[in-house]
């Protein structure tokens, strides 16, 4: 196709709408448009529903707006003691020390202004009388975000790795959106509006803080699964399991042995005392686990209580027989301990 023809083709094309007229109703604004009903070329109606909510707006508000009768921090925390009653949230624990948070936050020799600035401001937190107050109320939000299905018992926290990709992203947006979060700064700060250093440095001071409170909480539970026992009946294990702990157990003796057999051999010639004597009480040791704990599996065999245990070290063996079999009471030791 020419270049003479296309342009004669979308001349034609485009001639109706060249020719088309708009009338202000074609140029009036709305919350909805419905289509021209023609039957002949096929339009069908269709009704846009007005939102009641402004979805432009709604994104860029911040959340949670703040209360205006708070007017100081101490206002802030009294009103978390309220809405709060677990002590985990209100009050960190002795370790929490926000002092070397900030520490951790100054910038060392600073080659720019903006690093600059940010120790500045660093400096005025270290220098200002409710910096405590502000860590325990940044505490308290890490807290939420963390513990918020278990308020008042932090000791059966159980978290999954989905469940932690969110409480990420909820840090992220209490540091980026949350207003209530922005007004105690400010109060703190003492200003209507935050700059961008004491933005930096009150948003890298809240996932320290956050740090501090999933390392707690992880203290928390590892310290409640040692204090929980595990009940375990030994007794009603299958006899696959048994055989396999008194395998372990001779396997435990034959190292044993064979530790103590092979320092006699090194230091039979030597002439320190000590290790002479050390020697000594060695072979000694040597001498019990061969006579009283190591068995012959031809003796034992026929002796034994537990004939149906004793298979699954034998299926283990090689041609030379390098594992060992140990006696009815060895295997009862280990059974019971």
């Amino acid at each position: 196709m020419s270049v003479r023809i296309m342009k004669k083709f979308l001349n034609a094309a485009l001639e109706c709408c060249r020719k088309k007229v708009l009338s202000d109703e074609d140029l009036r604004i709305g919350d909805g448009f419905e289509l021209p009903n023609d039957e002949e070329q096929g339009y069908d109606s269709m009704e846009i529903a007005a939102s009641t909510d402004n979805l432009v707006k709604s994104y860029f508000e911040r959340a949670d707006p703040p209360d205006d009768m708070v007017v100081d921090l101490e206002t802030v925390h009294m009103i978390l003691t309220e809405e709060i009653r677990s002590a985990f949230h209100l009050h960190p624990p002795p370790t929490f020390c926000i002092d070397s948070l900030l520490e951790k936050l100054i910038v060392e020799g600073p080659n720019c202004d903006f690093s600059i600035e940010k120790n500045n401001v660093i400096n005025d937190i270290n220098s200002n009388q409710d910096k405590e107050i502000l860590g325990r109320i940044l505490w308290s939000r890490g807290c939420q975000i963390v513990l918020e299905d278990t308020l008042n018992n932090p000791d059966e926290v159980k978290i999954s790795s989905t469940e932690w990709t969110s409480d990420t992203e909820d840090l992220y947006m209490l540091i980026t959106r949350s207003q209530v979060y922005m007004r105690d700064l400010e109060l703190f700060f003492n200003t209507k509006l935050l700059n961008i250093h004491q933005s930096a440095v009150g948003a890298q001071l809240m996932i320290e803080v956050y740090k501090e409170v999933v390392k707690s909480i992880a203290d928390i539970v590892q310290q409640t699964a040692i204090r929980e026992p595990i009940h375990f009946d030994v007794r009603g294990v299958p006899g696959e399991g048994l055989a396999k702990i008194r395998h372990i157990g001779a396997w435990a003796v034959r190292k044993v042995l064979t530790s103590h057999q092979k320092y006699v051999r090194v230091n039979m010639t030597s002439t320190n005392e000590a290790t002479r004597t050390s020697g000594i009480r060695r072979l000694e040791i040597s001498s019990l686990l061969e006579e009283y704990m190591i068995a012959n599996y031809e003796e034992l065999s026929s002796a034994t209580q537990y004939p149906q245990i004793l298979m699954v070290t034998e299926d283990h063996q090689f041609r030379n027989r390098g594992l060992s079999h140990i006696e009815d009471c060895a295997y009862e030791y280990f059974f019971r301990n």
